[in-house]
């Protein structure tokens, strides 16, 4: 397949149950680790925001305000990319391919 062919849908699908069963098989310390490292990443955004607030907000018009807080928002996000953390809404998806394609139940889901 070269870059500007699309992949088929089946491809992708199949992709997405591969990736979501190996989410399924990972230790819940390592799943854990990585998200609660990934929720302080996307904090970084808020404390940039506040930062930036507290700095700027009596120097600046409220719409150059609002334009210099929203630059900031997405930060938090980007270091989450750049690091490869594992956001836990998107494990949890992802984990769940398994149970709704029952190769796994429910239960096992949950480490019971």
């Amino acid at each position: 397949m070269t870059n500007n062919q699309q992949k088929e849908t089946e491809a992708i699908v199949d992709e997405q149950i591969d990736l979501g069963a190996r989410i399924f098989r990972m230790p819940p310390k390592k799943l854990f680790i990585s998200s609660f490292v990934a929720g302080l990443e996307i904090g970084f955004s808020l404390l940039l925001m506040g930062l930036l607030y507290s700095t700027f907000s009596e120097q600046l018009s409220p719409a150059s305000m609002t334009a210099i807080l929203s630059l900031g928002y997405p930060i938090g996000f980007i270091f989450v990319i750049l690091r490869r953390s594992e956001l836990f809404t998107e494990q949890t998806a992802l984990a769940m391919i398994p149970v709704l394609n029952r190769d796994q139940n429910l239960e096992s889901l949950f480490g019971v």
